[in-house]
């Protein structure tokens, strides 16, 4: 038989007693809706549920920031605790309770289709006020900046009292109408732009054409903001005007603004000077170009790329390279939440496509034993600017300009001087899909003309084996080893472990390097036993040159002869 008014009343205040509340709450609600003793229900309900936890919620809406559009007085809606993670809504203009909202549901909720593969951007909705109908868009506040155009703004406002609903709540920035929004972006132009427009049709269009019209502006000179640039794109390039064109006609389609830059270093003076000129009348700020009209050498054109930026990251790319544009969501995400970061290597399609999973190093020994010598390729390496610039990369650069080691390869390096400085990654996310190698075709055009600069790359190709770049032959792998041995023994000093460390990786690339060759161009096959001989006997050199305590060296020393041996019986 079911209760009257009355009967559910008193069954509220029993179960009230018995310290029931959330059944005794379930029970008021369900009277006051039915139009019963509505004053001296709710004076009991606040007195009850709402009193003791007001400074909780006024002090946790004030901390948001909401009281700028809406003072905690004005909000017209209160949230009545009923149980853990559940709140009846009461309005308080109608008089009437409009449901519940539910923690439980919005931690539970599964993530919307069209968040996938959108990391890092923020994401712009129009509504009304309630956010139960825009939970799929509120869960995502733990992650990313959700711009809200809110009509009613005193209701949507009112949510902010929820503490479950802090974390979410200190991503959201409501607007009362679009010009606000729109207002906001274009006097903060630091503040990176929404990607995703949620709500009705209409409502979407229209929110769309005002981003759209914001970013055509933050893309033009009056509007450019590099205060906040998170990640700078680097392009060193050495008469390749032709192929830098092709690379920004890719990287024009990005839809970023404030966060990404492009920077670009050009030197060389013999090849598409036309095409390089043609760079400064594209009318899109996000373009930083410096012409260098003379040679640079390489390494100080990879720095000069570095030095200009203001990205807080900066991702060197071959100008024969092109940036997988849809993966910048995902690096742009992690380099926000890892900034710690000295260096990420991301996956490219054929030098680094062996990346199959993510890995981290924390900086130091880790950072540096996960590092060294992995990185030969250098399009697509990020680097942190900060550290860089702290790194006293001059120093290497005045002191071993020569080294055999250096001098090609100044960026393996680097790794080592930020692998102290910052932590080491590798993404499995592919970025850069590289071009076709000029090198030869570059190499006989340089020869033909009789072109010899400072500005080209010392690895022209071999005389004898036309693809085969002369940093590859056998006796330059070794000159390599011997040169990487003199900058292993000034950075590690008396630390001999790391000297060990250091020396294994550096013996063991050496001869990986000298096998490619070996099988990939069959570079002087009969050559090739004597070799690994040579390369032995300066390993074991290397180590009386480095201090490493005897008896370690006769038996590291043991164990290469052992290895050497068992590839020379095997050929």
């Amino acid at each position: 038989m079911a209760l009257n008014e009355n009967e559910i009343l008193e069954y509220a205040y029993s179960r009230f007693e018995e310290g029931d509340y959330g059944e005794a709450l379930e029970a008021f609600v369900l009277v006051y809706m039915k139009g019963v003793e509505q004053n001296r229900i709710l004076d009991d309900i606040y007195h009850c549920y709402v009193d003791g936890n007001e400074m909780e919620f006024r002090k946790l809406y004030e901390k948001q920031g909401f009281k700028e559009k809406c003072k905690y007085e004005e909000c017209i809606l209160d949230f009545i605790p009923c149980q853990e993670g559940q709140y009846f809504i009461f309005d308080k203009q109608e008089k009437i309770f409009r449901g519940k909202f539910s923690i439980q549901e919005l931690q539970e909720i599964e993530q919307s289709p069209s968040f996938k593969g959108i990391e890092f951007s923020a994401a712009a909705l129009e509504m009304d006020w309630d956010w139960r109908k825009w939970k799929h868009i509120l869960a995502e506040a733990k992650n990313r900046e959700i711009y809200t155009v809110c009509h009613d703004l005193r209701r949507a406002a009112s949510f902010g009292k929820i503490p479950e609903l802090a974390e979410y709540m200190d991503h959201v920035r409501m607007f009362s109408e679009r010009s606000e929004l729109q207002e906001y972006f274009h006097q903060n132009t630091s503040v990176y732009m929404p990607l995703l427009v949620f709500g009705d049709t209409e409502e979407v269009a229209e929110l769309g054409n005002i981003l759209n019209s914001e970013h055509q502006y933050r893309i033009s000179p009056e509007g450019r903001n590099l205060d906040n640039v998170l990640l700078t794109i680097g392009i060193p390039t050495h008469d390749r005007g032709n192929l830098l064109l092709k690379r920004l006609e890719n990287l024009r389609k990005m839809p970023y603004d404030a966060e990404i830059e492009i920077a670009i270093s050009k030197n060389g003076t013999h090849y598409y000077q036309e095409e390089y000129k043609s760079v400064n009348s594209i009318q899109d700020a996000r373009i930083n170009y410096v012409g260098y009209d003379k040679e640079l050498g390489m390494s100080q054109n990879w720095q000069n790329v570095i030095k200009m930026a203001h990205g807080k990251f900066v991702i060197l790319v071959s100008d024969e390279d092109d940036v997988v544009l849809e993966s910048l969501e995902h690096y742009l995400k992690f380099l926000s939440v890892h900034e710690e970061c000295g260096i990420v290597s991301s996956k490219t399609m054929l030098q680094r496509a062996n990346i199959i999973k993510d890995l981290y190093y924390k900086k130091g020994e880790s950072a540096f034993s996960g590092g060294f010598m992995w990185d030969n390729y250098i399009s697509g390496m990020i680097y942190n600017r900060k550290f860089f610039l702290e790194a006293n990369i001059a120093y290497w650069d005045e002191n071993y300009a020569e080294n055999t080691f250096y001098k090609p390869y100044p960026h393996l390096w680097w790794q080592v001087l930020l692998a102290f400085k910052g932590d080491y990654a590798r993404n499995s996310k592919l970025l850069i899909l590289e071009g076709e190698s000029m090198l030869s075709e570059e190499g006989e055009k340089y020869r033909r003309d009789n072109v010899k600069e400072a500005g080209l790359a010392d690895g022209m190709t071999d005389d004898e084996y036309a693809d085969l770049p002369v940093p590859s032959t056998y006796e330059n792998r070794l000159k390599q080893f011997q040169g990487g041995i003199e900058l292993v023994n000034e950075f590690f000093g008396v630390n001999e472990k790391l000297k060990i460390e250091a020396w294994r990786t550096l013996l063991n690339k050496t001869l990986y390097l000298i096998d490619m060759v070996y099988e990939a161009f069959d570079y002087k096959p009969e050559e090739y036993p004597d070799w690994l001989g040579n390369t032995l006997s300066e390993a074991v050199l290397a180590l009386g040159r480095l201090n490493i305590n005897p008896q370690i060296q006769r038996n590291l020393s043991q164990s290469m002869l052992d290895y050497v041996k068992n590839k020379i019986k095997n050929i």
